[in-house]
């Protein structure tokens, strides 16, 4: 059942000129906002209504949405989307503070969301250029929501670097940057992938065409809307993965990948690798003809070698959005060294965090540095290539 409280800085509306009294509604559910009114904001295209409605009702274990809606008067003016969960310390921890208190977790408040790629705020269009505005009256009602919710500490998850009036109004207010995982970006002004290829390191270059060269009875499979008949396979090379990644990564779900297929269309495809009858991986991207944004990937990792299933993934996936037309392949967080070979770049998306008390926030920044939540250093530098 949904609930819904209304959040207002102060006790009171806050008046930020002599026209406009914004409000904020926080809600459980994205279903309280009118999708009618949230295509009047604006907003991403990809990760927008649809994916948090899909993400929603795939139901996540242990992420709790919330929706801050924000009003001038009756008029819906932006909605940011959050999310309150339990942080287990052994994803931020190492060494010995992760052996003396890897076994705990701290509720989290944050505004984002643990599957968009970054910290997506809807808003008007006519009322951007008033975001610090708007971000006084969000960051009140957080305060107050993470008294209710149980949450010290409540953050921006996710804020890229292109953010810029964001980022610094973050700052103004007192928050501490943290670096988080950062994006790749493949910038892809080619004609075709001769001309990608040609603009790689000569290393590189060989190896990706010896790899496509190689014998393999490789089979790739384009699903859209739905994955039932192959969705426990998919799930256990998904969980294999993780496995061997050696991280704490979000836990994905049968709903996660059937929701978003069922939702969001045509704007989702989830491409299925076979080697004769027997599905080797597979790999959940995003699109609408002027973006494709890398989701998710999984497979077996020693079908994968066999194969050289990621290389030969990433040129389908790299002719693709050279032949649409596609300037940049949005690819994933992980294997850092591997895609600045490939010519991506990296950008920046960072956590703004605070404490319900100002003073620990001031604390806070110094440990979590010490700590290890700073993940800059996941990259060690772009690889040297002949």
């Amino acid at each position: 059942m949904t609930q819904i409280q209304s959040v207002y800085a102060h006790g009171n509306p806050v008046t930020l000129s002599d026209t406009s009294a914004l409000s904020v509604e926080v809600s459980h559910s994205i279903h309280r906002v009118r999708r009618s009114d949230w295509a009047q904001l604006d907003s991403d295209e990809l990760e927008g209504y649809d994916y948090y409605a899909a993400i929603e009702d795939a139901d996540l274990p242990g992420i709790e949405p919330r929706y801050f809606m924000i009003r001038d008067g009756q008029r819906l003016i932006a909605v940011a989307p959050a999310y309150r969960h339990r942080l287990p310390l052994n994803q931020v921890l190492d060494g010995l503070l992760a052996k003396l208190f890897g076994n705990l977790s701290v509720p989290i408040l944050a505004v984002g969301s643990p599957v968009t790629e970054t910290c997506s705020i809807a808003c008007a269009p006519d009322w951007l250029a008033r975001t610090p505005e708007i971000l006084s009256v969000l960051i009140d009602a957080l305060q107050r929501q993470s008294g209710l919710d149980g949450t010290w500490l409540y953050l921006f998850k996710d804020v890229a670097e292109e953010r810029v009036t964001l980022r610094s109004a973050l700052e103004h207010l007192g928050f501490v940057c943290v670096a988080g995982m950062p994006r790749t970006l493949l910038p892809l002004p080619y004609a075709d992938v001769d001309g990608y290829l040609g603009s790689l390191g000569r290393v590189t270059r060989k190896g990706l065409r010896r790899k496509l060269a190689a014998p393999s009875n490789l089979r790739i499979e384009a699903r859209q809307h739905q994955v039932d008949d192959v969705i426990e396979p998919m799930l256990a090379l998904y969980a294999d993965t993780v496995a061997r990644s050696g991280e704490e990564i979000e836990p994905l779900t049968a709903d996660y990948f059937r929701s978003v297929l069922a939702t969001l269309g045509e704007r989702a495809t989830c491409y299925l690798f076979w080697s004769g009858d027997r599905l080797i991986g597979f790999n959940l991207l995003l699109g609408d003809g002027t973006r494709q944004i890398d989701k998710v990937f999984a497979s077996d990792g020693a079908a994968a070698r066999e194969h050289n299933l990621y290389h030969r993934t990433w040129l389908a996936h790299v002719q693709r959005c050279i032949e649409q037309g596609i300037p940049a392949f949005e690819a994933s967080q992980a294997a850092y060294d591997e895609k600045l070979r490939l010519g991506c770049r990296l950008l920046g998306n960072d956590h703004y965090l605070h404490h319900r008390r100002a003073w620990v926030t001031r604390v806070l920044g110094w440990l979590v540095r010490k700590a290890g939540l700073d993940q800059s250093a996941v990259v060690s530098g772009k690889p040297e290539d002949e």
